[in-house]
């Protein structure tokens, strides 16, 4: 800003826009590096439970029989779960 007198009003008006634009974009790049992170975080938390939840479902006995009941429902909605996580946690890694 020190040679204004050389730049014509064009090239001042450039500056003035630009000097007000380029921090509000990196205001916008912040506010949504953080969504991703809480996003990213809501994912691993729903994936860790969903984790615990097929670990629980999966114990026997000393003779091998399941300790619960799993209709083929429930274990076919954890499946397709599972994979919904796995599409979310890819979509959030390809915008950060």
């Amino acid at each position: 800003m020190e040679n204004l007198a050389e730049l014509g009003v064009g090239g001042i008006l450039c500056m003035l826009i630009l000097q007000t634009v380029l921090p509000y974009f990196k205001e916008k790049m912040q506010s949504s590096n953080e969504d991703c992170t809480k996003a990213e975080v809501t994912l691993n938390e729903i994936a860790a439970s969903t984790q615990a939840m097929s670990a629980i479902l999966v114990k026997t006995d000393s003779d091998g029989l399941p300790l619960c009941y799993t209709p083929r429902s429930l274990t076919t909605a954890i499946e397709s779960l599972a994979a919904g996580i796995e599409k979310l946690s890819d979509k959030v890694e390809r915008l950060n």
